[in-house]
């Protein structure tokens, strides 16, 4: 009956002793396509360009597009604007452009709501340059 106890004890250890783990078996296949999502915001995109002209008030260069309605009419909510400028746009060279302070002397980019309607403007701009603004709404 030891031995029999012995034996027993010897097999369940040796069950219980984990050997070297393989390598990973190859990737399933791939599951189905799921659902298409909701329609987000800002699926409407435009792109506005206007010429440096020169400001007296200011003395500087700088460009103003006036957005569509469909941009927004809430002055709390401004709409995703980005901004680029280039010396000659049809070289497909556009360099992007933050925003910034009006005590700082680089080229910045905003949104400004006036008049019911949003424009976005480029202040402190190069002489002869293009201003181009990227609209998402």
């Amino acid at each position: 009956m030891r031995r029999v106890l012995f034996t027993l004890a010897a097999v369940i250890s040796l069950a219980a002793c984990a050997g070297k783990e393989g390598a990973a078996g190859p990737m399933g296949p791939t599951g189905p396509q799921g659902p298409v999502g909701p329609i987000g915001p800002g699926t409407t995109k435009i792109i506005l360009t206007a010429p440096a002209t020169y400001s007296a008030s200011s003395g500087y260069y700088g460009a103003v597009a006036v957005l569509p309605a469909a941009a927004g009419t809430n002055p709390t909510q401004p709409p995703a604007v980005d901004c680029y400028m280039a010396s000659a746009p049809s070289s497909g060279v556009w360099l992007a452009v933050g925003g910034g302070t009006t005590g700082t002397y680089v080229t910045f980019c905003g949104v400004v709501y006036g008049n019911g309607a949003w424009s976005a403007v480029m202040s402190r701009m190069p002489s002869g340059w293009t201003a181009a603004f990227v609209v998402a709404y």
